[in-house]
């Protein structure tokens, strides 16, 4: 049996982003963004936000925001990472055979102090922190069906060399998708995450 295996990051990267600055998601971050747990495969990592006051958390934030991969900050980030085996029997690789398994990490805000700003603060972080959670949630949907396209792809090419290079053009399909989800909402602004 021939065994094959090829790792790619979004955006044909061949290094990951360094995600030692964001640890994975406290208690309190988990119970406020559930929504992108729920889907499989995901981890959810934070940087922790703090600020009595709408000024001082977006400040905050400002300091901390995580960069894509292109090396642009944003509030959010969802980054993820498709693996791909190809086997065969008798020597010969066959596509048809190719699994493809996937991680999706996002990196959100960390607000520790909600319970110290004012009511209109919170109510304005609670609305911002929804819309933020539904727009990286969204990113995390189109990967995850990005990894189908990718398996159903390379599944149906002629041979594995041609299998490899259909999984590195439905990955890059799919971080245009991502990148076009993006100019769309804005990077979520037009979807309300705004603070």
């Amino acid at each position: 049996m021939i065994i094959l295996t090829l790792l790619l990051l979004a955006l044909q990267t061949t290094t990951g982003p360094d995600l030692s600055a964001y640890p994975e998601a406290s208690p309190r971050l988990l119970a406020a963004a559930p929504a992108v747990t729920e889907i499989e495969n995901v981890t959810l990592r934070g940087y922790e936000v703090r600020g009595r006051n709408a000024r001082a958390v977006r400040a905050s934030i400002n300091d901390g925001k995580p960069a894509d991969l292109s090396g642009a900050r944003h509030d959010a980030v969802t980054y993820w990472n498709y693996r791909w085996q190809l086997s065969g029997t008798n020597g010969r690789c066959d596509p048809a055979r190719t699994a493809v398994t996937y991680t999706v990490t996002v990196v959100l805000p960390d607000l520790a102090t909600l319970n110290q700003m004012n009511r209109t603060d919170r109510e304005k972080w609670n609305t911002y922190f929804a819309a933020l959670v539904l727009h990286e949630t969204n990113h995390v949907r189109i990967a995850a069906a990005g990894a189908q396209g990718v398996q159903q792809a390379m599944r149906a090419a002629p041979d594995c060399a041609a299998a490899q290079a259909v999984g590195l053009a439905e990955n890059q399909r799919v971080g245009a998708a991502s990148a076009e989800y993006d100019r769309l909402t804005s990077h979520g602004r037009n979807e309300g995450a705004v603070f």
